[in-house]
Parts: structure tokens; C-alpha cells; sequence
């Protein structure tokens, strides 16, 4: 308002001024279901963006804790007019979604005709003082930094290694004339990669990596990767071929394998920071190929890790942190599945690579294998095959993402009060750090990179049906709605459509191209 006050932006006398914020943690009242299963000690759930003031969820108790950052949700609950209000921490300075400032400085909700164009700032700088607000509403401050930056230095198990701060929005290319949204704030996603359907040629794979690194730096949904997770079918494909053509151990030499030259020794220019191979274990061929690298009795698994090691003996940049299977394939691998409910099978099932982490894809439903898998350090949990309101919804017209298409709220909405139930999201929110979303951008009948044979790029309606800055508005809004602190990512690259792409790399490369 144009005294200073706090005001809702659906108030006539709030004006246009948004109400600066910055990050704020979850006060420690803040309750939460409790798992049924027995649950094995986790680490402290670390909690990303304010998720006090969502929309889509059950507010927590503001702690009364004085400080020079501001609690956008209690600021909310101290005005009338004003429904709801979160950080928007993607914006630098972050800003209370909905509210400004009078010109007296204090705060107001938009909309309002005395909200005038000065902003409140948060975060301990000398403009956090512009506008007064309430000891009340005010909580400590967690992170004053843009979130487009990156840490210099990642430490690893083994390693320690130097990042850039690379941003999608300051790519040259990421601009109007390629396509792509002018700028749109960032989200640090990670990539779950699989195989394409094209010719195994080694031009082709070539291709394909080139494409990868292109997109890690310049896609329109500015996704900006930290980590990377690549399929590895196994170190003998394609059947039959001579040692020279073999996609990842050509000649018996990792360094020579079009994935190292033109995608692993680069990531250094990008943002990852991470890197996870997927081992294929679902057939017996595959897996006598990595039977061929295990240590003595050791099992398909184990020789995936030697092969991940190997890699990491000659990278000097980013290196591969782990390895990660489906559910569904590693049950192919009976012997590499019987160790994983085995709470001293580590050791077994990585043939001594303790170093390197274990992560396994999982139906968003199937919540209840946390405790049981006890030393699996990731559990991507995949939030798509959808069975809200019916199985195989996202298969028909009643997908909720065609129904739901360009609308993020309505989406974060469905997601979080219908497809997640009170026990789903509670075990989400205990294994926070373990437990990852992933989201898919499958689509029917839209032009993708890479699609199947039959054409579509996957089997479902998803997120490959909408536009760059839906999917991106969507990204920024799921994790504070959820009120947990886990990573997201997408399934998969593959099929990642044209529009979120810029203009030169929309091409099509799969047998399916001309279906």
C-alpha cells in the first residue's frame, strides 16, 4: 500500500511492487506424517527454497526468530486480502510472491494503488532495512546467493574438482532469435539419459554425445544439468562387432570411446557435476558382458563398477559418483538383487568400490522399499505411468497433463493433493536426501530428437506436450510446494522435444524419424 503497508495483490489498493525476500529454512515445529514402515537412520533432511508459503500445502508454524530476512508466509497471514505467498528464491534478489511495498516501506500486497515501485530487500544488505517489517514475521536467513551459482569446488569421494559457474542464460544462444525463451530463471535438474533407436555406427554415437553437450548449455526450458546420468549397455556393444567399433571400449581403451571425447572430458564447461552410468542388466547377453569385468564370484553389478572405475582412472574433471539401475532390470539380475535387501551386501554388489554410490529407479508409489534397501544411496523416484485417476491415465485424452497443459499451478496442484498421498509424501520427506523426482517428457505424435519406432516420443501424454515456460514455471514451483528438499530431474533426453530446444538442433536422428 502507499502507506508502507503490507497488502494482497487481489486488494484494489495494493500496487504492482513486489515484496523482496530471501530463503528462509523450515522452523523446526513443522509437522509431518509418519512413516508406517520401519525406518533406518537417515541423514538430516537439508531443505531447498522457502516451503512455508505454498499454495499447495498445509503451512508449518513460523518460529518467531528476529533476523533481516523475511518470511513471505507469515508476512502473508499478517495482511488481509492476501491468500498466499511463497519466496520466489529463483529470483535475484528473491522476491515474496504477490507482495510490495508502500512508499513508507512497509509491506503490501500487489495490487493494491498505495504499493508504490520500491522494493523490499532481504538477505543482511544495507537495502534489506527499505521497508519495516514485523520481529513477528521475520526468520533466519539461509542463502543470500543467486541460485544460477554454482559452488568452484566439488569434493567428491575420490576427488576434488573445479566447477564453473555456467548459467543456460548466459549462453549466446539462448536467446529469441534461436527459439528459445528470451531468459527464464534457471532449476538445477539432473538428466536421466537412455539409448536411442538408430544405427550403432560410430558416427552416430558421435552425433549423439555432441547433442548432449549442446543441450547441457543451451536448451529453452533453461534446465541447468548438475547431474548426468548416461545408459552404458555394456562394454561389447553392439553384438559381434570388432573391437574397434565398440561404442564404449573401443580397442580395449576407454579414452578412445566417442562418450569420453566428446561428452565426459567436456562436462568441465558445464554445469554437471555429477555423473551416474546405467549399467543394462535385464538380459543375459549384457550381463555376461559385465561378468567379464567382475572380481571373482562378483556378479553383473560388479563388473559395472570396474567399468565405471575404469573411466574414472583416466577423467580428471567430473567423474562418475555412482551407478544406477531400475528396479525392473536389476530383478533380471538375481544375484546383484538378492545382495540389495542384504544389509551387508554393499561391498559384494560394488566388488569393493565403496567408493562410488547406488541409486535405483522406482515407481513413485513404491515408497515402502526405503527401509529395506538400507545402504542405496538414491532412490529415483519416477512421478509418471500415472494411476491417479485410473492406471494408464497418462496413456489417454484424461491425461492430466494434456487437460493441465501450460497451466504449472494446476499441475503442482494434482501432483502434490491427488497423486501423492499423505504416506507418499511423508516417506519423500524422511528420505529427502535419498529421495529424487523424476519427471517425463513423453509425448504422443510431437517431434522430439529422438523417437521410438513407431514415431511417439514415449508411450504417454507428459510433459513433452507443453511449452518451455510451462515446464519451466512447473519446475521452479513442485519442490516448495512439496515442502521437501530432494533433487529433481527429467526421463529422459531422448525424447526431449522440439520446442524446448533452439531452432538449429531441432532435427530428428531415430529410425522413427519418418513414421
Amino acid at each position: 500500500m502507499a502507506d508502507g503497508s503490507i497488502c494482497s495483490t487481489d486488494a484494489p489498493s495494493c500496487t504492482g511492487v513486489p515484496l523482496l525476500c530471501s530463503e528462509s529454512s523450515i522452523p523446526s515445529t513443522t509437522t509431518r506424517e509418519t512413516l508406517a514402515t520401519t525406518e533406518v537412520p537417515s541423514p538430516t533432511a537439508s531443505l531447498r527454497g522457502s516451503t512455508t508459503g505454498s499454495p499447495f500445502t498445509t503451512k508449518p508454524t513460523v518460529t518467531n526468530k528476529p533476523s533481516s530476512s523475511v518470511d513471505c508466509t507469515a508476512v502473508c497471514e499478517s495482511l488481509t486480502g492476501c491468500s498466499t505467498s511463497y519466496c520466489a528464491d529463483w529470483a535475484y534478489p528473491a522476491v515474496c510472491h504477490g507482495l510490495g511495498t508502500t512508499a513508507g516501506g512497509s509491506p503490501c500486497v500487489l495490487g493494491d494503488p498505495s504499493c508504490t515501485e520500491t522494493p523490499l530487500f532481504c538477505g543482511g544488505s544495507d537495502t534489506s532495512t527499505r521497508a519495516s517489517v514485523p520481529t513477528d514475521v521475520m526468520t533466519t536467513t539461509t542463502r543470500v546467493v543467486p541460485t544460477t551459482s554454482l559452488p568452484t569446488t566439488v569434493t567428491t569421494g575420490t576427488s576434488t574438482t573445479q566447477q564453473p559457474t555456467a548459467s543456460i542464460a548466459s549462453n549466446p544462444g539462448s536467446s529469441p532469435q534461436s527459439g528459445c525463451p528470451d531468459v527464464l530463471p534457471e532449476s538445477d535438474v539432473f538428466w536421466w539419459i537412455e539409448w536411442p533407436s538408430m544405427d550403432s555406427t560410430i558416427d552416430d554415437w558421435t552425433t549423439y554425445y555432441r547433442r548432449i553437450f549442446d543441450l547441457l548449455t543451451n536448451n529453452c526450458a533453461y534446465m541447468r544439468v548438475t547431474k548426468l546420468m548416461l545408459r552404458v549397455l555394456d562394454p561389447e556393444f553392439p553384438s559381434g562387432s570388432d573391437a574397434s567399433h565398440r561404442v564404449w571400449y573401443p580397442n580395449g581403451d576407454v579414452t578412445q570411446s566417442v562418450m569420453y571425447t566428446e561428452l565426459l572430458s567436456k562436462l568441465d564447461q558445464t554445469s554437471v557435476r555429477e555423473l551416474e552410468m546405467m549399467p543394462y542388466v535385464f538380459d543375459e547377453p549384457s550381463r555376461q558382458s559385465w561378468l567379464k569385468w567382475a572380481p571373482e564370484n562378483g556378479g553383473p553389478m560388479s563388473g559395472a563398477y570396474a567399468f565405471a572405475a575404469e573411466y574414472n582412472e583416466h577423467l580428471t574433471s567430473v567423474k562418475f559418483t555412482g551407478l544406477t539401475t531400475d528396479y525392473e532390470e536389476l530383478e533380471q539380475s538375481t544375484s546383484d538383487y538378492a545382495l540389495l535387501t542384504d544389509p551387508q551386501g554393499e561391498s559384494a554388489f560394488k566388488g569393493g568400490h565403496l567408493e562410488l554410490d547406488f541409486g535405483i529407479g522406482l515407481g513413485y508409489y513404491q515408497w515402502s522399499r526405503f527401509p529395506l534397501y538400507t545402504w542405496t544411496q538414491h532412490f529415483y523416484m519416477e512421478v509418471y505411468d500415472i494411476v491417479t485417476p485410473f492406471g494408464g491415465v497418462d496413456n489417454t485424452d484424461q491425461s492430466r497433463f494434456l487437460l493441465y497443459k501450460d497451466d504449472p499451478e494446476a499441475m503442482v496442484n494434482y501432483i502434490v493433493n491427488e497423486v501423492l498421498d499423505a504416506n507418499t509424501k511423508a516417506a519423500f520427506s524422511e528420505y529427502s536426501e535419498r529421495a529424487h523426482l523424476m519427471w517425463s517428457i513423453q509425448s504422443m505424435g510431437l517431434p522430439c530428437q529422438y523417437p521410438l519406432n513407431n514415431g511417439n516420443c514415449g508411450d504417454n501424454h507428459e510433459f513433452g506436450e507443453w511449452s518451455s515456460q510451462a515446464f519451466n514455471q512447473f519446475l521452479q514451483l513442485i519442490l516448495p510446494a512439496l515442502g521437501t528438499g530432494q533433487q529433481q530431474g527429467v526421463y529422459q533426453i531422448d525424447y526431449l522435444p522440439y520446442q524446448m530446444m533452439p531452432v538449429n538442433m531441432r532435427t530428428c536422428h531415430s529410425f522413427g524419424c519418418d513414421q
